[in-house]
């Protein structure tokens, strides 16, 4: 499982195999985004270099590119955080900082690619729902999940952006009627 700080503590091999993944991944997607900003015509799928450290087999994929331009630069911040650790020929997988900022990496291309990522010791997370709702105008009511009943080992995860909501309007970002 990933650790609390984003990443699992790995070997001093593995987690350099990882930040040479995870690195080239953001590297690749930052250029996407200039690419695209710079009226360059980009693939609609990307090939995934280095994907042999993955649990399971991952060739092309296709990132959402309005995603990628919202969180542009905020993963443009995240390389800077990373650059210094791009020089390094063996990664210490104890260092709290690279674990740390490896984890908001693997989160962002996660959600820009739509897919999980398993490394390592890391175990999928099973079956769980992600929903993320984008609404500018809320008149009446927004749920991002509505279930009858969830097990106990259910796993849902809902982000709301909302831009206004009107006088008289309900957010709710998951409502579970039994879980257990």
């Amino acid at each position: 499982m990933s650790s609390e700080l984003g990443f699992p503590v790995l070997a001093a091999s593995a987690i350099t195999q990882a930040f040479g993944f995870f690195y080239g991944q953001l590297a690749s997607l930052l250029q996407r985004r200039r690419d695209r900003q710079s009226g360059i015509a980009v693939p609609d799928e990307v090939p995934i270099a280095g994907a042999d450290i993955l649990a399971g087999s991952v060739e092309r994929l296709r990132p959402n590119d309005a995603l990628l331009e919202e969180r542009g630069r905020e993963l443009e911040l995240l390389a800077e955080a990373l650059e210094d650790y791009a020089q390094a020929s063996e990664l210490d997988g104890q260092d709290v900082r690279l674990r740390r900022n490896l984890g908001r990496v693997r989160r962002a291309l996660e959600e820009i690619y739509g897919t999980e990522f398993v490394i390592g010791e890391d175990q999928p997370s099973g079956q769980g729902i992600s929903i993320r709702q984008k609404a500018v105008d809320v008149h009446d009511e927004a749920i991002g999940l509505d279930v009858e009943s969830a097990g106990p080992t259910a796993r849902a995860e809902v982000s709301q952006d909302i831009g206004t909501a009107h006088k008289g309007s309900k957010i709710v970002g998951a409502r579970i009627k039994r879980l257990g």
